[in-house]
């Protein structure tokens, strides 16, 4: 409540001098739609917070054996997130800071569920000759994915639109995630084991890094 009434102080303190100082901006990209209150405290950094909602899924179709296999996947969680940002080449023109368009981004995200999950499962049945098993019978392979809550992340960015009311950004960057762990289960005759569990680990276990893009744009005030 105190680092809330902080900020609300600070925001009103360089509004009511004349600074546009502050930016309330809407965000979209590959981590979800959500916003991002941000304070300029000089002409080469910036500091501030934000928060986003991620629901994706996807669909996947591929050919095995003259079957066609489909795979599902999806995941749905809030992020909350607190970062600085440097302008490297930043100047002050009469306080708005105009000209500043090159920065990088960096700070911790807070993920509420950070977790990914998988189904892959025949998408009709399976014949051979005279023998056909239905997609129920077959079965299916799920597969749950699980990641750190508090992942680090790293950006670049460049503003597109950067005038004294509004902003327009793009940036790219990564979230490190940590080593993911991955649980396995199947139903029907696609029966998972302790092996095959290993070895999609293994796999799974080197992709630490989760790449992102980001589009922002909003007001200042």
């Amino acid at each position: 409540m105190k680092n809330f009434i902080f900020f609300i102080t600070l925001f009103f303190y360089s509004t009511v001098n004349g600074q546009l100082y502050n930016s309330l901006l809407l965000s979209g990209g590959s981590n979800g739609f959500g916003f991002s209150v941000q304070h300029q405290s000089s002409a080469k950094l910036a500091f501030g917070v934000s928060g986003n909602s991620l629901n994706a899924s996807t669909k996947l179709f591929h050919y095995f054996a003259g079957q066609i296999i489909k795979t599902k996947a999806s995941t749905n969680s809030l992020q909350a997130e607190a970062f600085v940002k440097w302008f490297p080449m930043g100047q002050d023109y009469f306080g708005d800071y105009e000209r500043n368009r090159l920065y990088l981004r960096a700070g911790a995200a807070f993920r509420e569920d950070p977790t990914y999950f998988g189904s892959t499962s025949f998408w009709d049945k399976f014949e051979f000759g005279d023998f056909v098993l239905t997609d129920e019978q077959i079965g299916s392979v799920d597969m749950k994915i699980t990641t750190n809550r508090i992942q680090p992340f790293a950006g670049v960015g460049y503003n597109i639109i950067n005038s004294y009311r509004f902003a327009v950004s793009a940036e790219a960057g990564s979230f490190y995630h940590g080593t993911p762990t991955m649980k396995v289960t199947a139903s029907g005759i696609l029966q998972s084991n302790v092996m095959n569990e290993a070895q999609l680990n293994k796999i799974v276990s080197t992709i630490n890094f989760l790449p992102y893009l980001r589009v922002e744009a909003g007001i200042k005030f």
